[in-house]
């Protein structure tokens, strides 16, 4: 297995062949993060399908986040503060209902939040039906985050993949947002661009390369682009 640790493009694909992106944006039907099933619902989810639907409701509100961040940091390039604030008012506020959800559903205490994950499979694979079912399988741990699982996974399998995810810092990224409102209550634009830049720089992006090298991966890569 190869890790690489470099901070790399936020939607690098590496891998061709069958792609299975699981980056799910989910919506909230009660004006907050709602990370559990209406009562209503008709189906009854299992735990580890609930535990999936939190994770799909959090990655989706961390970049919406991101998003704001960087729309945030477009305003102040063009000089225009007011919408700057408004964007990293939105985002402070995604953050907050983040970090609020992760209190109340307890269990997990990592300050870690995956956004965004892209398991992308060499052609070499075989897609029978039985590595297709264990792909299946395995995207609620792609969802969750739990990158030990994905690549055992995919290693007792023979599956040979690029997983690649990005997690959000979730008390470092909320830091930073206070800290570019507060430059920008000080009128020092410049410091509330560094501490966005700052904010975006600190996720945490990794690609893990199963059964297949580095550069076979970015030769598919650039293959598949």
């Amino acid at each position: 297995m190869f890790k690489n640790r470099k901070k790399l493009p936020l939607l690098l694909v590496l891998g061709a062949g069958v792609v299975f992106t699981y980056a799910v944006a989910s919506g909230s039907r009660c004006g907050e993060l709602c990370l559990y099933p209406a009562q209503s619902d008709p189906v009854e989810l299992s735990d580890e399908q609930v535990a999936a639907q939190k994770a799909a409701v959090l990655a989706a509100a961390g970049r919406a986040a991101v998003s704001y961040m960087a729309a945030a940091q477009q305003g102040i390039d063009a000089t225009d503060t007011e919408s700057a604030r408004r964007y990293l008012e939105a985002a402070r506020h995604v953050l907050g209902q983040m970090q609020q959800a992760v209190s109340v559903a307890g269990g997990d205490t990592s300050d870690m939040v995956p956004i965004f994950a892209r398991v992308g499979v060499s052609q070499d694979t075989d897609l029978t039906d039985e590595v297709k079912a264990q792909l299946v399988e395995l995207e609620a741990d792609v969802m969750k985050g739990e990158h030990r699982k994905v690549i055992e996974t995919l290693e007792a399998n023979g599956i040979g993949a690029a997983y690649t995810y990005v997690d959000l810092p979730l008390a470092g990224t909320i830091a930073q947002v206070d800290a570019a409102l507060a430059a920008l209550d000080g009128g020092n634009a410049d410091e509330a661009r560094q501490a966005i830049t700052a904010a975006k720089e600190g996720l945490v992006t990794d690609t893990l390369i199963v059964g297949m090298s580095h550069a076979s991966a970015q030769e598919e890569s650039a293959a598949n682009s």
